[in-house]
């Protein structure tokens, strides 16, 4: 079969199963959804129903083909994805990624969230029976891979990679990503709607992943107010977990026993400090003078920036860090480029 025929087959069975599991009462969806609420995580129904709904639509055939085009792997390997469990369905990419070049995919899940993906993957089985998928554990992974992908806190793509080396897999065969956070630069001139689509790009899922608004760099005299009300409108469609808000409490008594400013409410909390992430749905706000400052800061921590929020109006100039509109960050495009890094280029590079 030619890598055009093998991708094909693939991104019909993908585009069948993604249609009728947009479903919410298809079965497989359903029993998967309530699987991975039972998971230790922080997943509440609204944000994974969002979360599956928003994937599964950018899944056709056409769109899998402009993504993927003519870059297939001249030499097939079994590539182990180890997939972290901060967001719901996060590892849907890395799989179209493998599959679609031509390569096995050898999985890894998340303890937090152990059902989604596997789920998924058995209702694309059931259209594509030689789809080339299957998950087992870290260990029995390394041993049978030929090349790895990984996605974690630095601390884990550390042992990863130590790990990997150890099992003959070499550094160029290694895709690694590790700690990230995004951020929003404001200029006082956001729309409602801007405010409204920041509250989803800090709050949604929890506030956990690299695609997280962590930090708002604000024009000095910004009213926070506005953010604060688009934020408790978030809040009332997605209500907060409730790990979250036992991390806040716990952040809250910190910060009243430091004597720091901040505001807090039901699902969120807005800390005027330095600019640095903290837990889960911690906003951290610091004022620029003008636009400039926030370029050189943003140039000085690119390597932990994923994407920065911010209007095309106030004239941001970002050279390699992208820049996506407001409501956006925790709705990237499937053939976004986490670490700025063509996942798809380097599968079908790999020899």
């Amino acid at each position: 079969m030619t890598g055009v025929d093998r991708f094909s087959t693939l991104a019909s069975g993908f585009a069948s199963a993604a249609s009728d599991w947009l479903d919410h009462g298809n079965i497989d969806r359903r029993r998967a959804v309530e699987e991975t609420l039972k998971s230790d995580n922080s997943f509440t129904p609204e944000a994974l129903d969002l979360a599956i709904d928003t994937l599964l639509a950018r899944i056709d055939e056409r769109s899998l083909g402009d993504w993927i085009g003519q870059r297939f792997a001249r030499t097939p390997m079994t590539v182990g994805v180890l997939n972290a469990g901060n967001v719901p369905f996060v590892g849907l990419q890395d799989l179209l990624a493998v599959t679609l070049t031509g390569h096995h995919y050898a999985g890894v899940m998340s303890s937090k969230s152990p059902s989604l993906l596997p789920a998924f993957t058995a209702s694309v089985r059931q259209r594509v029976p030689e789809l080339p998928v299957h998950f087992s554990g870290f260990g029995s992974t390394l041993a049978k891979a030929d090349a790895l992908l990984a996605t974690g806190a630095d601390s884990t793509v550390s042992h990863v990679s130590a790990a990997a080396r150890r099992a003959g897999i070499e550094a160029s065969r290694q895709l690694l990503r590790g700690t990230r956070t995004s951020l929003a630069v404001l200029d006082g001139s956001e729309t409602s709607e801007d405010l409204a689509g920041l509250a989803s790009d800090a709050l949604l899922h929890e506030g956990r992943g690299c695609l997280n608004v962590s930090i708002v760099l604000a024009k000095t005299g910004t009213d926070r107010g506005p953010i604060i009300r688009a934020f408790e409108e978030f809040r009332k469609k997605f209500p907060p977990h409730p790990l979250t808000m036992a991390g806040l409490a716990l952040e809250e008594r910190f910060l009243r026993a430091t004597r720091q400013e901040f505001h807090s409410s039901e699902g969120f909390l807005i800390l005027v400090g330095e600019r640095s992430p903290r837990r889960p749905c911690v906003v951290v706000w610091s004022e620029i003078a003008h636009v400039r400052e926030a370029e050189l800061w943003i140039a000085a921590k690119r390597q932990r920036l994923q994407v920065v929020v911010a209007s095309d109006s106030i004239g941001l100039e970002v050279d390699d860090c992208p820049r996506v509109d407001f409501g956006t960050s925790q709705d990237p495009p499937i053939d976004w480029m986490p670490d700025g890094r063509d996942g798809v280029k380097w599968l079908a590079s790999l020899a």
